[in-house]
């Protein structure tokens, strides 16, 4: 059963919360929302990284859902990341990051990130490496201005018909929950951070890092959603961080075959490379089988820098179908 908790950042924000536990975990993921969202909006993944033996840590960054309630005090003005803007929030997700690694300091932890919340993940990766685990980073891009989108997301649906939410899901239920949530808001990116706020997006990946990961060759993961899903595309990533293991044991588990089935729940070819450790240099796509919805979008790709695996640059993404 899920557990909710909170704490309070440099700045006096309250930070809401969620812990879904499972009993003795394999390891830790936590959970990096986008903008204008809030963790609530990712039972399903959490429910997979559950299955996979995953404890989830997820909180509602400054400004949005819970906290951004908290914050505000009313949802008109929900997005808005308050004093301190985009830095402090991501100092507030280092600090959930510290409490994480005091309740749980022997267990791997996973830090994944989508969309904002790739982001987020990018800078603190830049920052505290040796904190993580591994990376999983979802709807995500190189921090640099030819890279990360800015337009408008749906204006390739543009149309009299369009709803403004086709970019999220081909499913317009999802589309429909969006705007149905009251802790949600379809405000733009720029309008809600501002453009000084908005430009400390900017950045590049560390060529080094500041400290040698503990998990080596450290892992990565990088996903694209098939027609615009976003958290429903996260489904088969149980198995590619699972698949993409490193020599920690606590992460490495039964072998690739077996997982995959587990993923694709019936047997499962195994997919080239994938059944020893991952090699760095080397970018792997996941098998069709993986998962019923999103293995098509799956990527797994790692660049060996001393010791430590980090993909430098725009990641390269190769279509299955």
């Amino acid at each position: 059963m899920a557990q909710t908790a909170e704490f309070t950042d440099a700045h006096g924000i309250v930070i809401v919360y969620d812990i879904h536990p499972v009993e003795n975990p394999r390891g830790i993921v936590q959970l990096l929302h986008g903008v204008g969202e809030h963790a609530g909006r990712y039972g399903k993944l959490i429910e997979a990284l559950n299955g996979a033996g995953f404890t989830v840590y997820a909180d509602d960054h400054r400004g949005h859902g819970r906290t951004g309630i908290r914050q505000h005090g009313t949802p008109e003005r929900l997005g808005k990341l308050g004093k301190g803007g985009l830095t402090a929030a991501k100092e507030a997700v280092w600090q959930l990051t510290e409490i994480i690694r005091a309740e749980h300091p022997d267990l791997p932890l996973i830090l994944l990130g989508h969309s904002w919340g790739s982001f987020l993940a990018q800078m603190l990766v830049n920052d505290h490496a040796s904190a993580y685990d591994a990376l999983v980073l979802s709807g995500s891009a190189l921090r640099m201005p030819n890279t990360l989108n800015a337009a408008p997301l749906n204006a390739r649906w543009k149309g009299p018909e369009a709803t403004g939410n086709e970019w999220l899901s081909r499913d317009p239920e999802v589309g429909k929950a969006f705007d149905d949530d009251p802790l949600t808001t379809s405000t733009p990116l720029l309008k809600l951070f501002g453009p000084i706020e908005a430009a400390k997006l900017y950045g590049l990946p560390r060529r080094t890092s500041p400290a040698t990961s503990p998990c080596s060759p450290w892992s990565a993961v990088m996903t694209r959603s098939a027609g615009g899903e976003r958290a429903q595309a996260l489904g088969c990533l149980p198995h590619a961080v699972r698949a993409h293991r490193c020599h920690d044991p606590r992460l490495s588990g039964r072998p690739a075959r077996d997982l995959q089935r587990a993923a694709a729940g019936r047997s499962a070819r195994r997919p080239a490379g994938v059944a020893g450790h991952a090699l760095p240099g080397r970018t792997r796509s996941l098998s069709e089988d993986t998962s019923t919805r999103c293995a098509r979008s799956a990527r797994v790709s790692a660049t060996s820098r001393n010791g430590v695996t980090f993909p430098i640059g725009s990641p390269r993404f190769v279509s299955d179908a």
